[in-house]
């Protein structure tokens, strides 16, 4: 006969629970409540729950360095992307030493590179940008 219960539990700890057990928490503290009150586990299930444990956190970290790698490739990609507009910028920046939020607007557009993107390059590069510049005549 099974029973619901209610117990208290640190939040973190319980959520973390859900991704790492092998098992739903339910039966993994039935299951530890089991061997607490009848002994041991034997020793070949311990050792494969401890396998499954670590399978599941081998997963997680796998998982982690796949989205870390997609995000390098990301980034490299885009830094590629922005070279020619950055060639412009440079241009602009070593004559006026600083370049118009408007200008890198236009220069995006004609670059088909995206404005917003472009701007976090910009800074993340050090480019002096101000409201609105206009080139002089």
């Amino acid at each position: 006969m099974r029973k619901n219960i209610t117990f208290t539990c640190d939040s973190d700890l319980w959520e973390r629970a859900k991704y790492e057990l092998p098992m739903s928490r339910s039966k993994f503290i039935e299951n530890q409540l089991r061997a607490y009150l009848d002994g041991e586990l034997d020793s070949t299930k311990i050792l494969t729950e401890k396998i499954n444990k670590k399978r599941v956190e081998l997963e997680l970290l796998n998982q982690k360095l796949d989205e870390l790698n997609k995000k390098k490739e990301r980034q490299m990609k885009n830094k590629h992307l922005f070279d020619k507009s950055m060639d412009i910028v440079d241009r602009i920046i070593s004559t006026h030493g600083k370049i118009g939020i408007n200008q890198l607007r236009n220069i995006a557009k004609k670059q088909d590179v995206p404005f917003e993107e472009f701007v976090k390059h910009c800074n993340e590069n050090s480019v002096n940008i101000v409201e609105k510049f206009e080139l002089p005549n």
